[in-house]
């Protein structure tokens, strides 16, 4: 079995209320904590490899006080410190502003150690380089890997796809991951476009939990 580099995972919104997929849950709290189950069983199969979380943890930034106290310590319990490492997607920010990110639910993540934080920055443990772009990053273009051993990985909350069949209806087909400006990478792993795809050297893993009808199928694996 060849060896698990980085488990990728984007768009989870977590929520307090079950979305209109999932209303015949008896209990959307434990739907939740059971597919973390299951990811926490798959990272202990695979070897403890480090998960990359490509924004939108939340649905809201400012969900109720028990859900943030549901899945801090879920997250805590389940993988520990130093495991998950993410950058925050638009709905994790208050006003899509990443100056006022300190009063979000995903900022509560961050302080609790349940998650790091890699917005704007890299970060190396010498077999793996991870570079964090958070929603509307300015410094897009800006950031190639140095030389280097191990693997150079892009982690954006941004808008991608392939081809026409990934995207929504309407989108600019001209206007795809590759125009984005990342060269050089040993691999891209997008968030933002809950349609499951992938391409040479490119992840979008989709939703993780099925919440509307046109997620049917699209609920991600692990890359």
């Amino acid at each position: 079995m060849s060896k698990t580099t980085l488990i990728c995972l984007s768009d989870i919104h977590w929520s307090h209320t079950a979305p209109s997929a999932r209303t015949n849950e008896p209990d959307w709290y434990a739907a939740m904590a059971s597919q973390l189950r299951e990811l926490a069983d798959f990272w202990r199969s695979v070897g403890h490899p480090p998960i990359a979380m490509a924004g939108d943890l939340f649905d809201r930034w400012n969900p109720p006080i028990q859900l943030v106290n549901f899945i801090c310590p879920k997250l805590l319990e389940y993988f520990g410190k130093d495991t998950i490492f993410a950058i925050p997607g638009q709905h994790d920010l208050p006003f899509h502003s990443m100056s006022q990110i300190e009063k979000s639910a995903y900022w509560n993540l961050v302080q609790n150690e349940a998650i790091r934080d890699i917005s704007g920055r890299k970060l190396s443990n010498g077999e793996l380089t991870l570079y964090g772009f958070e929603w509307n990053s300015s410094e897009i273009r800006s950031k190639k890997p140095n030389s280097g051993p191990g693997q150079h990985v892009v982690l954006c909350h941004r808008y991608a796809f392939s081809n026409k069949s990934q995207c929504y209806h309407g989108a600019d087909i001209t206007q795809t991951y590759s125009t984005h400006g990342f060269e050089g990478f040993d691999l891209l792993h997008y968030g933002d476009n809950h349609i499951r795809w992938s391409a040479p050297g490119v992840v979008n893993p989709g939703t993780f939990y099925t919440r509307y009808k046109n997620d049917v199928g699209q609920r991600c694996g692990a890359y």
